[in-house]
């Protein structure tokens, strides 16, 4: 299945995403911007999600840039998952 966070969302054909697909064997998290209707992946990578698990992510944006991170492991330690710049999508709010 899927599931996913929406940010910077100013409709379903304009927005930010992160994305679980637990399908995906090799890339089961990405992140990725959606303009006028086409998808982009902009990083995607693999991390060793345990189903029925809770998770916690902060997604941290600053202008152009984004950074997110996952609480996991025995300490629940943070780690970062994803920093890089974005452009485009300015503005908007949160969606699930």
């Amino acid at each position: 299945g899927k599931v996913g966070i929406l940010f910077r969302y100013k409709d379903i054909n304009n927005h930010y995403g992160l994305l679980f697909d637990y399908s995906d064997k090799a890339n089961n998290v990405k992140l990725y911007k959606k303009t006028e209707g086409s998808l982009n992946i902009v990083k995607a990578k693999f991390l060793d999600i345990v189903e029925a698990t809770w998770y916690r992510y902060d997604i941290y944006l600053d202008y152009n840039n984004i950074r997110i991170t996952v609480q996991m492991g025995e300490i629940r330690e943070n780690k970062q998952i994803f920093n890089t710049s974005i452009t485009g999508i300015q503005r908007g709010t949160i969606a699930l």
